[in-house]
């Protein structure tokens, strides 16, 4: 007696035709030279010494102003360019220069 056929069943097909054997090969470990380590970049976070800090929208003083903290506070930067951080936030830049 042949059971109900299951969805999970392998679909196999009988055939007569002659089975090509074929050997598979490991493949070669790949070498790398100067393999340096990748690290996750960390944000940085930095302290505003002064109480009227604008922020930019690029890094540079030419950039137009987005606004601005009134209060001295801590940050977190993402990234650093021409001497302003890039707000991980998203409001824009600082001038790191007013910065601890």
């Amino acid at each position: 007696m042949s059971r109900k056929r299951s969805i999970f069943d392998p679909i196999i097909e009988e055939t007569n035709e002659p089975v090509e054997e074929v050997k598979v090969e490991p493949e070669e470990e790949t070498k790398v030279e100067n393999k340096e380590e990748i690290k996750p970049k960390r944000n940085k976070r930095v302290r505003v010494e002064i109480d009227n800090l604008n922020i930019r929208k690029g890094p540079s003083l030419d950039s137009d102003k987005t606004g601005r903290f009134i209060e001295k506070g801590s940050f977190e930067i993402t990234e650093e360019k021409n001497g302003f951080g890039k707000l991980a936030d998203g409001r824009g830049w600082i001038c790191l220069k007013f910065t601890k």
